[in-house]
């Protein structure tokens, strides 16, 4: 091979390398990300997903963000003390109105006739039992202590990038050749 021909098509080889590179640099950080995220609430896998991508023929931008973004700041920094109050009960539609059939058109009101069917009692929870969601007491505050965030976006972010630069000297040794 003289060297005429591997210099030929190597300006053209070189001008593809920030695309391939983009999507090289995406891929790691959302792969490094779901490691290091984890997941919260015990179902929202955090991941990291591209925001905007700028190519040009000399190089180019990416920026690239933990998805989603609340709970990486979490991780990332931790919570302060707060507390969590119960959850209010919501009061039935029909409040305050006889309950009844008919008005199945609009602007009818609905009709009374004589006593309505016994339903089946619901179980009442016990006082101090535990619900309401993310297993807090319904019945009265809670103070949270906060957490301490383990700074998973720094971590990685440390982690990607000599993997990012071994993968450029990889893509330039490709287009060299």
């Amino acid at each position: 091979m003289s060297s005429g021909n591997v210099i030929a098509g190597l300006p053209d080889r070189l001008s593809r390398i920030p695309e391939a590179y983009a999507t090289e640099v995406v891929a790691l950080f959302d792969l490094y990300a779901q490691r290091n995220g984890g997941k919260m609430l015990g179902r929202y896998q955090l991941k990291a997903g591209e925001r905007k991508r700028f190519v040009y023929p000399e190089g180019m931008t990416v920026i690239v963000e933990g998805v989603p973004s609340g709970f990486w700041v979490w991780r990332e920094t931790g919570t302060s003390a707060h507390e969590i109050r119960p959850r209010g009960r919501r009061k039935a539609k029909t409040s305050g109105r006889r309950r009844g059939t008919g008005g199945a058109r609009r602007g009818h009101a609905p009709t009374y006739r004589g006593r309505p069917a016994a339903k089946a009692r619901k179980s009442r929870k016990m006082p101090g039992r535990l619900g309401g969601g993310l297993g807090h007491p319904v019945t009265r505050a809670v103070h949270h202590p906060g957490g301490s965030g383990n700074r998973a976006w720094s971590r990685t972010v440390t982690e990607v990038m000599p993997k990012l630069e071994a993968s450029l000297q990889l893509l330039v040794g490709k287009a060299a050749s």
